[in-house]
């Protein structure tokens, strides 16, 4: 695990940097669909807009154009008042609301019966309407000439005073006419029928035509349509038209909406208020309009072939109503930004469940390889702890054989040769054990003190017994250097740099000079040979374990490598100084934590 450890940390961080990437894509992601649903949002809102004002302005003309039949109406009961709204200080006018509450059906009509026989005379009742009836026997009774006329004009007169109630007066007016009509001039017989009487003061008696429909709301339908009959065919006798006031009569009065709560555009009405009481209003055909809205932005280009305008009221708001538009290619829009989201967020997830995948495959083939090399590094330190008897025996045996042959000049030096093959291939074997257990971590480093002159000059005897040629080995600086360090691990690193000196040198002899000193509060010692140097392309990789040179050179490729290992153990560092064809420099350099103690104060500093 703790091999491990490493590369779950590199996995893990790879994996929250990946993480963090696909979170940011994700908000990149859903960014562009908010962004691509809000430009829709946004045209629909504008052309909603655009089509809200082409309407209104549609429904405004609409009204403006109704204005004048609306101030004729106003004026004029014979003017059709259907589909016109008028209210005036709070004052329904149009269309008309009739004043108090309608006769009860068939009383209008039974006083027209009983007043068409002029031999009857109804029940008196309140005094305007007692001297109304008066008034009528006089006039029924007198003569023709000047007595008619006086008689006629003070039931005119007593008409202009008083005000009585249309269920009353329409009756009497219908029954009088038809009984006196033939006896009054034609003028003003058309005006009591149609155009009203003027006055002298400038009042005017209203005809008989505008009476009726201006207070047909008092009369039940049968009422109204039997009086109706009988105006139209007094019309007739005075030669007035009538037809209008017939179509009046039979017009149905459509459904009038609440000016205080009807919105601006519903069930037909358009209605436009003003800051006080007055309220106006027509009767549209909204799809119509609507439709007409739609063609004039179709018409600008802002709507498409397929694109319709309609109008709905918003819920919980009956004064507030919308235009809204309707277009295939917005729902398209969104369908496309949801589908593009979609399609990244399955790419992200992709993305994230293979990098899961991958580091977890990263963990396992670690984990396969680390059991590999593990199983390798215990093959190699049994076969080599293996090696090490048949290797002591082989060697105690020449030994042996070689002091039995001394005197034998047959034998010749073969015992020594022996023992000098035995000697490397024991030291390649102890390099071995040795790599195996600092990289697996299982040799620390005991320290103690230690004489760097010492260490050196056991590893310069071992290296001048096993060299292939005569060697001159040259120490300077070493005398009273003191170490706090493990003396067979710096045996081991110095024998390693020696007869790898040895090992690939031509010359003769073998030169290797060691040089230490004191530089920036450590120790510092380089150890420099005459060989044949290391080539450039090859000085990143000499301490890279089991990395050789060339296929034929000798060794396992594992001393530079194990050198390295043991100075990082003791917290310094080896590397190549220099290197040439006069020669290779290694140099050591040790903490100043490993010094112990300069007894000898001609210690001197050594060059970078």
């Amino acid at each position: 695990m703790r091999r491990l450890l490493p590369t779950l940390v590199a996995l893990a961080l790879g994996l929250g940097a990946l993480g963090w990437g696909l979170a940011a894509l994700g908000r990149i992601f859903a960014a562009e669909r908010a962004d691509a649903l809000a430009a829709t949002a946004a045209e629909r809102r504008l052309l909603e807009r655009s089509a809200r004002e082409a309407l209104s302005r549609r429904l405004a003309a609409r009204l403006r154009e109704a204005g004048p039949q609306a101030r004729a109406a106003l004026a004029d009961p014979l003017v059709p008042d259907a589909g016109l709204l008028l209210v005036i200080n709070g004052e329904r006018r149009l269309p008309r609301a009739p004043h108090g509450p309608a006769a009860p059906a068939g009383e209008p009509l039974a006083l027209y019966t009983l007043l068409a026989d002029p031999r009857r005379q109804p029940a008196t009742g309140d005094a305007p309407w007692a001297e109304r009836l008066v008034l009528r026997r006089r006039l029924l009774d007198a003569p023709d000439g000047d007595a008619f006329a006086a008689a006629f004009r003070d039931l005119l007169a007593h008409r202009l005073r008083y005000v009585i109630d249309p269920a009353l007066d329409v009756p009497y007016q219908v029954a009088l006419l038809e009984a006196v009509g033939p006896r009054l001039d034609p003028p003003l017989l058309r005006g009591l029928v149609r155009d009203g009487v003027p006055a002298r003061d400038g009042a005017a008696l209203p005809g008989l035509q505008r009476d009726l429909l201006r207070h047909r709301g008092r009369f039940a339908a049968p009422d109204l349509a039997a009086l109706g009959a009988r105006v139209a065919s007094l019309s007739r006798a005075a030669g007035v038209p009538s037809d209008d006031f017939t179509a009046r009569l039979g017009e149905a009065p459509a459904p009038v909406p609440d000016p205080a709560q009807t919105p601006a555009l519903a069930d037909g009405w358009y209605v436009e208020r003003d800051a006080g009481a007055d309220t106006r209003g027509v009767l549209v055909d909204a799809a119509a309009e609507l439709t007409a809205a739609g063609d004039d932005l179709r018409a600008l280009g802002l709507l498409g072939p397929a694109d319709a305008v309609r109008a709905e009221r918003l819920a919980g708001a009956p004064d507030a109503w919308r235009v809204a538009v309707d277009s295939p290619r917005w729902a398209a829009a969104e369908a496309v930004a949801d589908d593009r989201f979609r399609l990244k967020s399955a790419l992200l997830w992709t993305c994230g469940a293979l990098g899961a995948a991958i580091a977890a495959l990263g963990v396992a083939f670690q984990r396969r390889r680390q059991r590999h090399l593990e199983m390798q590094s215990e093959f190699v330190a049994t076969v080599s702890h293996e090696l090490r008897t048949p290797l002591a025996s082989i060697r105690l045996l020449a030994e042996t054989l070689g002091r039995r042959l001394r005197d034998v000049p047959r034998a010749g030096d073969y015992p020594q040769r022996i023992v000098r093959d035995v000697e490397g291939l024991g030291f390649l074997v102890e390099n071995i054990l040795s790599f195996n257990r600092l990289d697996r971590g299982r040799w620390r480093p005991r320290k103690q003190p230690v004489h760097l002159a010492e260490v050196l000059d056991a590893v310069r005897e071992d290296v001048e017994a096993h060299a292939p040629r005569p060697l001159r080995w040259t120490a300077e600086g070493l005398d009273g250097l003191e170490a706090d360090a493990d003396p067979d691990l710096l045996r081991l690193l110095f024998l390693n740099l020696a007869r790898n000196a040895c090992q690939h040198n031509t010359r003769d002899p073998i030169e290797i000079a060691v040089e230490a000193g004191l530089d920036r509060g450590g120790c510092v010692v380089r150890l420099r040979d005459n060989g044949v140097g290391i080539p450039e392309r090859e000085r990143r990789r000499v301490f890279a374990a089991f990395h050789r040179a060339s296929a034929g050179s000798r060794g396992a490729g594992l001393g530079l490598a194990i050198g390295r290992r043991v100075a990082a153990a003791h917290g310094g560092t080896l590397r190549i100084a220099c290197s040439g064809p006069e020669g290779t420099t290694f140099e050591l350099r040790l903490p100043a934590a490993t010094l112990r103690a300069a007894r000898d104060g001609g210690l001197r500093a050594v060059s970078s």
